[in-house]
């Protein structure tokens, strides 16, 4: 077993690991210092932020929520329709049933979730092969479990040394916490889960540390506000009284009746020579600079801010949004949710013999499905193109009903 200092001697943290200091003024100002910022934030502040961040849990969250559906699936690459049906692909039928027993869809989003608040994840496959964990995958026939676990559950792990193996520089043991006990696992009966990764073998970007200084801006703001609409509705109030109008002894009475006024227990004082102010604070509205951090925090992840807020103003504009969400997403299908996560995964089991082997093509279901009332925009649009075109002889009708999205 080797240890973490081993490790990191083996693999050393790269630049992209480090977060800069921003110092002004010849060094004599720290940017990061003067604002409150961490130096390097690691996974423990990350997971304190997504469990304590209304904004941080949906940067994590809602990509891979979209990413995965209850409609992906595999077949074979010569399968008649897509996805095929029942009885027609059994490399199809036996991820669909397996689907339904073991919970995939939903171990494989949360898997995907907990990978994207640290460096990095692993899936545990628990199958029936009667081999221990530290052993290769064997043969089996079922799948009992997958077990997603976050970078706060894996303690160590060991690379591979020979550059003529297909390990080399891979994790070839895994050391992971269960419950508290460290245990090694070979590493073919884990899938290692690591979305944006750079020069490190085995470590990506976080999500959320490119924007860890933003979304501490966020609180701030957002507590800030609140805090000062607390003690601006906490009303101060300054009992000032006349010595020439009222008398003195009075002054114990009228403290006592200011005070019930105070607590709700009085509306009314009655003195003599006695004027009651009220001190109030600023209202200050804290919208223009939310946005300004929202717009940063959007550009930064790719998501935009109307979805990420879910704000449900302004219609037309949120059918754009969409649109460009639902993307990004299609991107991150083809670039990490399928090649590093599904096929890794399907392609283990093929190893144990529990799904049929050969080679598959992995079927997404449409992310981006219009609403009644834009499928009824569109329609609308196309009524007035074609009224428009009526009467236009230097066009023939089959181009007139290209031009406005009609079969021929």
């Amino acid at each position: 077993m080797s240890g973490i200092g081993d490790r990191r001697r083996r693999v050393p943290v790269s630049d992209s690991d480090l977060v800069s200091r921003v110092q002004l003024y010849g060094g004599e100002r720290d940017l990061h210092e003067t604002l409150g910022y961490k130096e390097s934030p690691d996974v423990s502040d990350f997971w304190d932020l997504y469990n304590r961040a209304d904004i941080a849990k949906a940067i994590v969250d809602k990509p891979a929520k979209a990413t995965w559906s209850e409609g992906v699936t595999v077949h074979g690459p010569d399968a008649d329709g897509v996805p095929p049906d029942r009885g027609d692909d059994d490399l199809h039928d036996s991820f669909e049933r397996m689907k339904r027993e073991n919970g995939v869809v939903s171990s494989l989003v949360r898997a995907d979730i907990v990978s994207r608040v640290g460096r990095h994840g692993v899936m545990l496959l628990g199958v029936n092969d009667g081999r221990s964990l530290q052993q290769p995958l064997g043969s089996a026939t079922e799948l009992k479990y997958v077990t997603p676990l976050s970078e706060r559950r894996i303690q160590d792990f060991d690379l591979g040394q020979n550059p003529t193996n297909e390990r080399y520089n891979k994790p070839t043991t895994w050391h992971l916490d269960f419950e508290g006990e460290t245990r090694e696992v070979h590493w073919s009966r884990v899938i290692h889960i690591a979305e944006q990764q750079r020069e490190h073998a085995v470590y990506a970007v976080p999500v959320l540390r490119p924007i860890y200084n933003r979304i501490l801006d966020w609180q701030k703001v957002i507590g800030g506000s609140a805090e000062m609409f607390w003690r601006g509705a906490d009303r101060k109030l300054v009992a000032n009284l006349d010595p020439d109008a009222g008398r003195l002894d009075d002054t114990d009475a009228m403290k006592e009746q200011v005070e019930e006024m105070r607590h709700g227990l009085r509306d009314t004082v009655f003195a003599r020579g006695l004027s009651i102010d009220a001190l109030g604070g600023n209202d200050v509205d804290p919208s223009g600079v939310a946005d300004t951090i929202l717009d940063a925090i959007a550009s930064e992840t790719d998501i935009p801010k109307r979805i990420l807020i879910g704000s449900e103003r302004g219609e037309l504009a949120s059918t754009q949004d969409r649109a460009n969400f639902y993307g990004n997403m299609e991107d991150r299908r083809r670039r990490h949710a399928g090649p590093g996560i599904l096929r890794p995964f399907v392609n283990r089991l093929q190893r144990a013999e529990i799904l049929p082997a050969g080679d598959f093509k992995i079927h997404w279901p449409e992310l981006f499905v219009l609403d009644a009332m834009e499928k009824a925009d569109i329609q609308a649009k196309r009524a007035q193109a074609v009224k428009r075109l009526d009467g236009v002889d230097w066009i023939d009708e089959d181009e007139k009903r290209e031009l406005v999205g009609l079969s021929q």
